[in-house]
């Protein structure tokens, strides 16, 4: 595969006046500082989760950043085991509110399924706040159990169909739904919400899943400058955004959602749009996926 040439962002002369450029590479240092020493931090049951787990060296290890919704990851637990079997579950728990992780850790409890309380995170931005948690799991969990494979998926993602991604893996290095920004030349990222990763294709890189201000690269985007680039071209083949309509449950008309490889529908920001915005999408995508389970 061939390296990509240099990528950059395309700032429009207001940006430039106010020193957009300039800023962004600062924050973009700052984040890193903040992600050095939040991925210092203890989590309660670290070792309890690494000794659970167990040698993993040909397991496939699937992670979910929980963040204060039981249902979603009671929900994903069913519908993982349904439709994703090949991959083993890891519930990493991001949550602020102390009744929902207290909630959370029942649920896997309940199921069997491994789940690691983070420490609490710093920022109060769900990009920043994502990636923290992104980057505490790679340091702490993947990077020193060294997986056969691994993948993030988001909380209200859910499987509905039997997953295809270890089949797309033996044919790439990591998979995923790739995302070119606007105004951006030369650079692209994989959504944080669904990516894969061949441990062994990858190497010994030191991958970063906080956001690129500097490229308009959102959750997981440094990683084009630590892993994609080098990977960069036509034959990656990799998954891109198409929409799926379903219907409300109750009959009262029909919602557009994401739907990844024609076997995932995501709810998409169920843990910060209001009750108004968010009851559609949720009940017409928890209605396909509990039939699925049927």
């Amino acid at each position: 595969m061939r390296k990509s040439t240099e990528a950059h962002r395309i700032y429009g002369f207001r940006e430039r006046l106010l020193l957009a450029p300039q800023i962004h590479r600062l924050k973009r240092l700052r984040n890193a500082l903040v992600s050095r020493l939040y991925t210092r931090r203890p989590a309660e049951n670290l070792d309890a989760v690494r000794a659970e787990l167990g040698d993993v060296h040909d397991e496939n290890l699937l992670f979910v950043v929980a963040f204060n919704l039981p249902w979603a990851i009671d929900l994903m637990i069913r519908s993982t085991r349904r439709h994703m079997p090949e991959w083993r579950l890891v519930i990493v728990d991001n949550s602020n509110d102390p009744d929902a992780r207290a909630e959370i850790t029942e649920i896997c409890r309940a199921a069997g399924v491994p789940r690691l309380a983070l420490p609490r995170n710093p920022e109060w931005s769900p990009n920043r706040s994502h990636g923290l948690a992104l980057n505490w799991t790679w340091t702490n969990l993947i990077r020193p159990l060294r997986p056969k494979h691994f993948g993030f998926i988001d909380h209200d993602c859910f499987p509905i169909r039997p997953s295809r991604q270890l089949a797309r893996l033996a044919d790439r290095p990591f998979d995923g739904l790739k995302i070119a920004p606007e105004r951006v030349v030369g650079a692209w990222y994989l959504w944080a919400g669904y990516m894969f990763f061949d441990t062994a294709r990858i190497g010994d890189r030191d991958l970063d899943f906080n956001h690129d201000q500097v490229l308009r690269l959102d959750t997981a985007g440094r990683n084009w400058t630590k892993l994609y680039r080098d990977f960069d071209g036509p034959e990656l083949d990799l998954l891109t955004p198409a929409n799926a309509t379903l219907a409300m449950p109750d009959g009262s008309g029909a919602v557009e959602v994401l739907c990844i490889d024609d076997t995932v529908v995501h709810v998409g920001g169920a843990s910060y749009r209001g009750e108004g915005e968010l009851r559609a999408p949720r009940e017409a995508v928890r209605a396909v996926v509990e039939a699925s389970l049927v």
